[in-house]
């Protein structure tokens, strides 16, 4: 009261202002007091509500902004998560979201799936490394960087152990060592039960071969087994043909090693461009484009022109993989067939 009688005073120069000053100084204590009051009561009577305040620097000067709840800017024991509450479950991928949603349980540090060692070795007497220029009757080795590309893709940490010539000392001690170092050995090339295949006796030998032909194409010699309690696939030589095979066969298996819930490719639906005639009993996965038509919004998918399996370009430039099941058939445009997402991680919803 006195500070306010003094603020208005010090602006007095006639009897009338003085007296209206006292009047105003004497309703701003009177206003003052009974804010004051107000607060104490809400205090004395265990009410809930407080008013927010601005503090402006000075030390005596206190604004009040607003009123506001107790409890507003405050976290509740338990908000995040009840006793006994799953915070993530086995096979879930550990985002940078999840490693906060794990920190935030108190957990600094958890057990994951390490990446399964692949072993990649290339087969053949031909072959030439990528950067060298080939011979007469030589190719280059262009398997070993897409499968370690695609193994590296798929969660795995490659292994390169060079290209080994038709010999079977040279096959046998490059598969041992790859054996012993890595979880999964993959070859590419001398899988075709020809002079060469080396690889598929000493697999047969040392350890138990479970099929050495599928009915797939592109890709029908495929041999897989276990060699030294650890698995074995020995790919086509044919670039596209082993490309294909890892797609089907290395990747899914390479996933669930890593614990991942998902295990294959999105498949969806769409309509054929342009008619198709299988006459093999093969299954077939050929190399397509999906597309939207911009006007009707349909799915359509286009086989490429050709299905070699040592072109690797056609794989390069398709997204998907055109799936028509075992049995001779003849699809016409207009027929809607299934198609494998390559271009989509597994899981995705479509």
């Amino acid at each position: 009261a006195k500070r306010a009688f003094a603020k208005h005073l010090s602006r007095t120069h006639t009897f009338e202002q003085f007296a209206l000053c006292c009047t105003v100084a004497l309703l701003e204590f009177i206003h003052n007091l009974s804010h004051a009051l107000d607060r104490l009561r809400l205090v004395l009577s265990g009410k809930t509500e407080y008013d927010a305040c601005a503090y402006d620097g000075s030390a005596s000067s206190l604004h009040i902004t607003h009123t506001c709840s107790k409890g507003i800017a405050s976290i509740l024991n338990g908000f995040f998560f009840h006793a006994g509450e799953v915070v993530m479950r086995a096979g879930e991928v550990v985002t940078p979201a999840g490693a906060g949603l794990l920190a935030s349980a108190g957990y600094a540090s958890v057990k994951v799936h390490a990446a399964p060692r692949v072993g990649i070795i290339s087969l053949g007497t031909e072959l030439v490394a990528p950067g060298e220029l080939p011979a007469r009757g030589q190719i280059r080795d262009s398997n070993s960087s897409a499968l370690m590309a695609e193994a590296l893709d798929a969660g795995a940490e490659p292994v390169f152990y060079g290209i080994a010539p038709d010999d079977e000392q040279a096959i046998g001690e490059l598969v041992h060592r790859a054996t012993r170092e890595c979880d999964f050995v993959i070859t590419s090339g001398g899988a075709s039960a020809g002079d060469y295949d080396y690889v598929t006796a000493l697999v047969r030998r040392e350890g138990v071969v479970l099929f050495d032909r599928i009915s797939m194409r592109p890709g029908k010699a495929i041999t897989f087994g276990l060699l030294g309690g650890k698995p074995y696939l020995g790919l086509s030589g044919n670039p596209a043909a082993a490309y294909v095979g890892f797609e089907m066969l290395a990747r899914p298996a390479i996933r669930k090693m890593r614990g991942f819930a998902e295990g294959v490719r999105p498949v969806q639906q769409a309509t054929l461009t342009h008619g198709v005639k299988k006459r093999q009993d093969r299954r077939f996965f050929d190399r397509a484009t999906v597309l939207r038509d911009p006007e009707t919004g349909e799915l359509l998918v286009t086989e490429a022109k050709t299905q070699n399996s040592a072109l690797l370009g056609t794989m390069q430039r398709a997204n998907c993989l055109l799936r028509i099941d075992e049995g001779p058939c003849e699809l016409k445009a207009g027929d809607v067939v299934d198609v494998v997402r390559v271009d989509l991680p597994e899981g995705t919803v479509l």
